[in-house]
């Protein structure tokens, strides 16, 4: 009985949300500098197109080159002043609902919460890292921080410096769709 009555309830919540809900006017860091829209390079969110990510592994610059209207120009060549700092923030939620023998609803608001940001810094080295403000109550700090540098030496071969997955250029852990993290991710080698 009391589960028709809480399957009620959230169906009386999502129909709320669904219909009182107005389009979302702000737009990520990127879009908004480059003056896009996210779908150019996710489809759906967080899942990156091929556009996305030949942007990402190109220090998050697009493919012909930063346009004048993302940074500041000064004359000096050798400066690079970007006009709007890409910083971003994500938070996931979570909500459980045991039902055997209990009622136990657990809310898990904010089950992440990330601070993001990235872009480059000249014309050949780029930036990105993200910070956990909360995982499970818990601070976890920097999960990902590194540089990116183009064309070491113009000799095209391009160089990742600093902390980060190992399986990030492959399949990225925070693109998953999932609740619970891949389980080989959590898992350590030993003999």
């Amino acid at each position: 009985m009391k589960l028709k009555y809480a399957f009620g309830y959230v169906v009386c919540i999502l129909v709320t949300v669904v219909f009182a809900a107005s389009s979302a006017s702000s737009m990520p860091g990127f879009a908004r500098k480059h003056r896009m829209t996210c779908q150019t390079c996710h489809a759906p969110f967080p899942k990156l197109k091929p556009f996305g990510e030949e942007f990402a592994a190109n220090g998050f610059r697009l493919p012909e080159g930063e346009s004048p209207r993302t940074h500041i120009d000064t004359g000096d060549d050798s400066l690079y002043l970007i006009k709007d700092f890409p910083v971003g923030m994500r938070m996931d939620v979570a909500a459980s609902m045991e039902t055997d023998g209990g009622t136990a609803t657990d809310f898990k608001t904010p089950f992440l919460l990330k601070l993001i940001s990235g872009g480059p810094i000249t014309d050949k080295l780029s930036y990105y890292f993200y910070f956990f403000f909360t995982e499970n109550g818990e601070i976890a700090g920097i999960e990902d921080a590194f540089f990116y540098y183009k064309d070491l030496f113009s000799t095209g071969i391009n160089i990742t410096v600093g902390q980060f997955s190992v399986s990030d250029p492959i399949y990225k852990g925070e693109l998953r769709l999932t609740y619970e993290p891949y389980e080989i991710f959590k898992r350590k080698p030993s003999l």
